[in-house]
């Protein structure tokens, strides 16, 4: 505890001090700084509010803080994050290591079983865990600790070293079946996370939930309802705690000019009108400027094969690429580094037109395309337009490798996107999809360097005859 005391000391010791350094700048610059500012702020904004949603225990949801959340299958009416698997068990555990550092001890599998975990601005830790990581399905136990540990006080645990106080720990364990969870939950049961100082203490009791109406929100709602000044104060207060980098100080420094930064103030009363309007509309236009730059076919960290988005290589490990952490964290908290999982994402067909529900799809896998090259294993998921998983009668999200498909004569695969069941027979290649837009998402699982060079390519989603026709 003397160690993180010290450690939290020498933070409020070098706090920058604004000083009204603002006054020396143009409107034009502050509000320049402000739009980079909220840029930097956003995914640790993010983090805190789903930590704060997460946290929030029901009898139906919910885990106190360092504690895990073995989720059900993901579902239609799952709003905690835009774009969940429907491949995997979620369990989900928000870290606060301000106090001391925590113990996560996982079982040997036999099954996929990958555990990533995030810091508080959404950067994926070096090590990863579990398959396809340094443990790769054998029984481990990693020391996890923030910045302040020396990690001198727990030999004989392998270190990993989080950079923030704040931290999300995700483990993916894969399912066959939705009918016969009882092989994943059997592993989920045997993970758990105890603090350094009740290691070893078999009568180690976690501390129960509790339940707060204030922190009952859909996080991304929550953070476009917030104002700026709230914005930049609610950050100014977490980034004590959780501070960046060295690489991170020359940002930092720009930003406290106008009162950002851990331990100041943000008090925009002395801007003119016009700042003061700018900054109101500021979250708005950042956060619309997101969207586009998804549609950007152009964009540097976006990149297009077949009309099928997919994300620069250093997807969560993000170094000083603030606008990539930010988009991601708003469209699609919680992404894998390239290495154990690559995303394709589309919302056109083949000719660029959006994907409409009130029009057949069909996705052909020719043979020699099927399945893509992995180690672990593939789906396609549909999302409605706001990345939520779709409603629909056979509770089916997701196509996946593993299906045992149809296949035409000469080997390939039609998959149907549609809004209305193709006929009994063809169900097995039907992935239902909502009477309106919606967007897809494909998951390749320790791929193979075929997949990150893009030697192989998905292929186009190609539009049919309408529904109604």
């Amino acid at each position: 505890m003397k160690k993180m005391c010290f450690f939290l000391l020498c933070c409020l010791i070098f706090i920058p001090t604004n000083e009204c350094r603002a006054g020396a700048l143009r409107d034009e610059e502050i509000i320049e700084i402000a739009r980079e500012a909220y840029v930097y702020a956003l995914p640790l904004v993010i983090m805190d509010l789903t930590s704060k949603a997460s946290t929030n225990v029901t009898e139906e949801n919910g885990a106190p803080i360092n504690q895990f959340n073995h989720r059900p299958p993901a579902s239609a009416s799952d709003k905690l994050i835009v774009r969940p698997n429907a491949d995997t068990l979620y369990s989900f555990a928000f870290l606060d290591l301000s106090g001391e550092p925590v113990v996560l001890s996982k079982p040997e599998t036999d099954i996929y079983c990958s555990i990533s975990i995030l810091d508080a601005y959404t950067n994926s830790n070096e090590k990863i865990l579990g398959t396809g990581g340094v443990d790769d399905g054998k029984a481990a136990e990693y020391l996890l600790y923030g910045p302040g540990y020396d990690g001198q006080d727990a030999p004989g645990l392998e270190g990993v070293s989080i950079p923030t106080n704040l931290a999300w720990v995700m483990v993916r364990t894969k399912y066959e079946d939705v009918n016969d969870l009882s092989i994943p939950r059997a592993v989920q049961n045997k993970l758990s996370l105890v603090p350094l100082s009740e290691y070893g203490n078999p009568d180690y009791i976690p501390p129960p939930g509790s339940y707060d109406p204030a922190n009952d929100f859909v996080t991304f709602e929550k953070v476009q309802e917030m104002d700026i000044v709230t914005f930049f104060n609610a950050f100014n207060e977490l980034s004590i705690l959780n501070p960046g980098t060295g690489d991170d100080e020359p940002a930092l420094q720009r930003y406290a000019q106008i009162g950002i930064g851990p331990g100041l103030e943000f008090d925009p009363a002395g801007f003119s009108q016009e700042t003061l309007q700018a900054m109101r509309d500021l979250p708005g236009i950042v956060l619309n400027s997101f969207i586009k730059l998804i549609l950007d076919t152009n964009s540097y960290f976006f990149r297009y094969v077949n009309n099928w988005s997919h994300m620069a290589d250093n997807l969560a490990r993000f170094g000083t690429d603030y606008e990539f952490r930010a988009v991601i964290a708003f469209t699609g908290l919680g992404g894998n580094p390239v290495e154990m999982s690559k995303y394709f994402i589309t919302s056109v067909d083949s000719g660029t037109e959006p994907l409409d529900g009130n029009n057949r799809y069909v996705i052909r896998f020719e043979e020699h395309q099927f399945p893509p090259p992995c180690r672990a294993f593939w789906s396609i998921t549909a999302y409605d337009g706001y990345g939520f998983l779709i409603d629909n009668p056979l509770d089916k999200y997701a196509i996946r490798g593993g299906d045992n498909p149809l296949k035409n004569p000469d080997g390939s695969v039609d998959f149907y996107l549609q809004s209305e069941s193709p006929g009994k027979d063809l169900e097995p290649n039907w992935l239902p999809v909502p009477e309106g837009s919606f967007q897809l998402a494909m998951r390749i699982y320790l791929p193979e360097p075929s997949v990150l060079d893009l030697s192989w390519k998905p292929p186009y989603v190609v539009r049919g005859t309408a529904v109604a026709e």
